[in-house]
């Protein structure tokens, strides 16, 4: 992934966790300071490791939205339920 790439991603999350965002972009600024002051293999790790930490961390993300999405879809079930069981109840004439 370049850092480019990887700078889009900690933008992009920042609209879902800016904690974690606001270290990645430190950690790219470290990476590109490394690159510009000759550091290229020490870049290279840390680089690598950054790819790995967001790969990790979209994993969450994605897990956690399927989870909120299946709440989503159970809070809806339950509503339905709600729903018909009131119209299912008898009324008492």
């Amino acid at each position: 992934m370049r850092l480019t790439g990887l700078e889009q991603y900690a933008k992009g999350l920042a609209h879902h966790n800016p904690v974690e965002a606001l270290a990645l972009q430190y950690r790219l600024e470290r990476i590109k300071w490394r690159l510009w002051h000759g550091d290229g293999d020490e870049a290279l790790i840390r680089a690598q490791a950054l790819a790995a930490e967001c790969r990790r961390l979209e994993h969450r993300l994605s897990r956690a939205e399927a989870l909120d999405q299946g709440d989503r879809r159970i809070g809806h079930l339950h509503r339905q339920q709600r729903r018909g069981d009131r119209q299912l109840q008898p009324t008492l004439e």
